[in-house]
């Protein structure tokens, strides 16, 4: 069993490319789900993980967060009723090429004990091309003799991908941005609950306000813009329900005005 080819949903995409744009300074993660059928995965579904290490350049799935995810999976089948496994996992690399380190291609090896199918995502961001022009390079690998793979992968459509997409919306790319936002939350409670053991008063007043910092950046460089391009996609979405509505009315009145037409003659 080989993999020869990803198929990303580009909603799915659409999550972990706004999530791989939350940090400049340090690599983020998560876990994907979808099926795989004759050579190819097929990924619709993806979750935030908590980091475990928060450095530029290494990140680590954790044992007790992947059992999580497998839970998440028999959730997901239920609710879009559609078989779901995981299937890969994403990290980003922030300010650096997106080939897999040796670290990654360690990580993939650990993780492919899950399933020969098992793949791994690499989104590369906050990188310039020649030109001083911001790009975004995507790739999917695998490990095959201590050395990465490379994999096809392609952005489609969730129609294609899903038996009832409409069911999906519970678990879309706005559901996902609203756990890294959580997770991003709770990693910074965590460092500060860890910092108040065997702590001097001084000590104290200078980690909480270094926490009271963390959280005002957090609303002020992710979740408030998360906020607001929620509401302007909202608003455009609207608009072009608004739009099509009125299309289908005069549809619908040009059907009827065809239909007695004929019927008279």
């Amino acid at each position: 069993m080989s993999v020869e080819k990803v198929e990303l949903s580009s909603d799915c995409f659409r999550g972990l490319l706004g999530h791989s744009f939350i940090t400049s300074q340090e690599e983020v993660l998560g876990i994907l789900f979808g099926d795989y059928d004759e050579g190819v995965v097929r990924i619709w579904g993806s979750k935030s993980l908590q980091r475990n290490c928060k450095e530029k350049d290494r990140v680590e799935v954790d044992d007790i967060q992947l059992s999580e995810a497998m839970d998440h999976a028999e959730e997901l089948s239920r609710s879009i009723q559609q078989a779901s496994t995981v299937k890969g996992w994403f990290h980003s690399h922030p300010n650096i090429t997106v080939f897999p380190s040796h670290v990654d291609i360690r990580t993939q090896h650990a993780l492919q004990s899950l399933g020969r199918e098992f793949v791994g995502l690499i989104i590369s961001c906050f990188s310039r091309d020649q030109h001083n022009l911001e790009k975004i390079d995507l790739i999917a690998f695998q490990t095959i003799n201590n050395k990465a793979k490379s994999i096809q992968v392609e952005i489609v459509s969730p129609l294609k991908l899903l038996k009832q997409p409409e069911l999906m919306i519970m678990h879309d790319c706005f559901d996902y941005l609203l756990e890294v936002q959580r997770n991003i939350l709770r990693e910074e409670q965590q460092a500060y609950e860890s910092t108040k053991r065997n702590v001097n008063a001084l000590g104290a007043v200078y980690n909480a306000s270094l926490f009271n910092l963390s959280i005002s950046r957090l609303l002020q460089k992710s979740l408030l813009p998360l906020y607001e391009y929620i509401k302007q996609k909202h608003s455009m979405d609207k608009e072009r329900l608004d739009r099509i509505i009125q299309e289908n009315k005069e549809i619908e009145a040009k059907l009827a005005a065809r239909a007695a037409k004929e019927k008279s003659t």
